[in-house]
């Protein structure tokens, strides 16, 4: 039978099972077997370091009860490849092994640190106002995303415009605690078939991906400080439009274009921002938002105006912030 056999994940297949199965895997363990292979085994196998290709081929498949799949729709590849040969043989030609392979742990997942680590608060906030300002235009681009945990991988959210999801393991390690657990990550990222969008949709996706790695800590603390600095300001009017993904990328390209002289050169951002990818959706927005040629005049346009003022109040309110 097909499914006598321990499956085989990539990383990603393996957190994006976590993700959504994360009951259901907790009855087994998962151990490294390739550079990008993961054998989801019973937990008998905990003490293992090695394990021969004749004993994983056992199976059955620890997902495999009562005649059918308890993982249906998130299989890896491995199930679904359909060759003519015995298990071992299959198995063996998967890893590109041959009679055993060694059991390792998953100690070279990157780590994403605790918070409450003094050493890590300080790394953290020495650049504070500089991830209050990329939290702001986050806030936006979180909107767009839509749920974190909705079961899309891939849906349109606007014409030529796409949310597409890829899946990561990360260790933590609690400031206390000698060892480590393994947690699923779903980075959501933006993609696009328009040629106006492709730079300025590539430079946010580096943005998030950024902070996908931060502690969830930070985070909250980024939270709190950006609520308690926007009780602060009055917004004006046809401001920003949060569902409209250009008027999002205008506020980005904004608050880019205000940050980066002041900080750009002295932080962990150096080389981050392109000027030309900046200036080339301004330039795009504006002409299309105002039916005039680009200039610093436009700016102080009715239809831009708001936009651009609400903006650069909450960079003053956070330049300001001690």
């Amino acid at each position: 039978m097909k499914c006598n056999i321990y499956p085989i994940f990539t990383e990603e297949e393996l957190a994006k099972l976590m993700w959504f199965k994360g009951d259901e895997l907790s009855k087994y363990i998962a151990k490294r077997v390739s550079k990008d292979g993961f054998l989801v085994l019973p937990k008998s196998y905990v003490d293992k370091d090695k394990l021969s290709v004749k004993d994983v081929s056992k199976g059955p498949c620890v997902f495999y009860k009562g005649g059918k799949c308890t993982i249906e729709d998130y299989k890896p590849i491995f199930c679904k490849i359909n060759i003519p040969v015995s298990n071992e043989d299959r198995l063996a030609g998967y890893l590109e092994l041959t009679d055993e392979f060694k059991l390792s742990n998953l100690n070279k997942i990157r780590e994403i640190e605790d918070y409450s680590n003094p050493k890590v608060i300080k790394k953290h906030n020495k650049h504070l106002k500089e991830d209050l300002i990329y939290f702001f235009m986050l806030g936006y681009l979180d909107q767009l995303l839509g749920d974190p945990d909705d079961i899309e991988d891939k849906k349109k959210v606007a014409d030529g415009l796409y949310v597409e999801s890829k899946y990561y393991l990360y260790k933590y390690r609690g400031d206390k605690r000698k060892g480590y657990t393994i947690r699923p990550l779903r980075l959501k990222y933006l993609t696009t078939d328009k040629k106006e969008y492709k730079d300025i949709v590539n430079y946010i996706n580096r943005i998030s991906k950024r902070f996908y790695y931060y502690p969830q800590g930070y985070i909250k603390f980024l939270e709190r400080k950006m609520n308690q600095l926007l009780k602060g300001i009055s917004f004006k009017p046809n401001g920003i439009n949060p569902k409209d993904p250009e008027d999002v990328f205008f506020l980005i390209s904004i608050m880019t274009n205000l940050y980066k002289r002041n900080f750009i050169n002295k932080n962990k951002w150096k080389g981050f921002v392109n000027d030309d990818v900046i200036y080339n959706y301004m330039k795009y927005y504006i002409e299309k938002r105002t039916g005039e040629e680009y200039s610093f005049k436009s700016l102080s346009h009715p239809e831009i105006e708001n936009k651009v003022k609400n903006v650069e109040m909450v960079y003053n309110s956070i330049i300001k912030n001690k």
